[in-house]
């Protein structure tokens, strides 16, 4: 090849870069913004696959059943209260106080792994199961 040849074919190329290279920058965008559709969805697969759960499953039912019995032992705690005795208001008071210990022991710790599966699950499966316990494990909504 000759010299000449080469220069000529140097410029061409030169002359065709910013071209390519604006269709790379474009490309790269339609790419991050497709990507970010694709989280998007896999994000909303993961709140409607944990919905059943949370509002009707044993997460909701056991919030809904604690919720009654607190109702229940706050509303002895006011008739204790209100019954104007020092005995009675003192009752009113351990449960007050049993109530409250039990609520500062029931500490939320959060456990990512069950997510961390419905998430790898959902990249394959966009009707994908949430299960809190092992894959293994029965407990499955």
């Amino acid at each position: 090849m000759e010299i000449g040849q080469i220069a000529v074919d140097v410029a061409a190329a030169a002359a065709a870069l910013p071209e390519i290279e604006h269709e790379l920058n474009r490309l790269a965008v339609e790419l991050r913004q497709a990507q970010t559709a694709r989280n998007a969805a896999l994000y909303n697969c993961a709140a409607e696959a944990v919905r059943d759960y949370i509002v009707t499953g044993p997460y909701g039912a056991a919030l809904r059943t604690a919720c009654e019995c607190e109702g229940v032992l706050r509303g002895l705690e006011a008739e204790l209260r209100g019954r104007q005795e020092v005995a009675a208001i003192q009752a009113g008071g351990v449960i007050f106080d049993l109530l409250r210990q039990v609520a500062k022991e029931a500490v939320v710790r959060p456990d990512p792994a069950p997510g961390r599966r419905l998430l790898a699950q959902l990249d394959a499966d966009p009707d994908a199961g949430f299960c809190i316990a092992n894959p293994d494990a029965e407990l499955r909504v």
